[in-house]
Parts: C-alpha cells; sequence; structure tokens
C-alpha cells in the first residue's frame, strides 16, 4: 500500500501504509495480477498491469472479500470488506511532447 485514505474502511481494519497484499479471498495476489493482466486488452503491458491492479478486489457487488497482508516487519494480518458497486473508468495520458514521464 502506497497510502490508505483517511477514515476509509481500510484504515479502521489497520491496513497502514508499506503493507504488502499477499493474498486476496485465498489466492495469491502475484497470481490473480499476472491473471488479471492477461485479461487486459491494453496498448502496452505497463497500461495492462495499471489496470489489472485497478480490478484486484472486484467481484460481485456486495459480497466479502478477504485480503491477507504482511507490514514491514513481516507480520501477517487480515481485514475483511464488503464489496460495492462503484462505476470507474480509466484514464492514461501521454506525457506533452518533449517530456518524459519520470516512472518510463
Amino acid at each position: 500500500m502506497f497510502s490508505v485514505e483517511r477514515g476509509s474502511a481500510a484504515q479502521r481494519a489497520g491496513i497502514r501504509p508499506g503493507d504488502v497484499i499477499v493474498a486476496i479471498s485465498g489466492e495469491s495476489a502475484t497470481a490473480l495480477l499476472e491473471r488479471r493482466q492477461h485479461e487486459q486488452t491494453s496498448s502496452t503491458p505497463r497500461a495492462a498491469r495499471l489496470m489489472a491492479l485497478g480490478t484486484l478486489t472486484d467481484g460481485a457487488p456486495e459480497t466479502n472479500v478477504q485480503i491477507k497482508m504482511e507490514d514491514a516487519e513481516s507480520r501477517e494480518h487480515q481485514a475483511s470488506f464488503r464489496r460495492q458497486w462503484r462505476e470507474r473508468s480509466f484514464a492514461l495520458r501521454a506525457p506533452a511532447a518533449g517530456r518524459r514521464n519520470c516512472a518510463d
């Protein structure tokens, strides 16, 4: 996790910046990410990975998702969340001409 929204269900569940998701509903987070990445249709592998990251906890609305994490000291903890339907869209923008993105 890079950040956790203040007052969010994630914060109330004890998720902190720096935690690493290791499993989602019993499936390895790495395996799930790879599978979701292969399902994406995108112009670049990087864009497909970003889109896949955004879908890791997707599932049927009003169902639960269990997340298993490790903190910076490799201690495991778990949290359970209820999925809620939210419409979203992805938009990736190319840097302006003559500028490079620092992450490239």
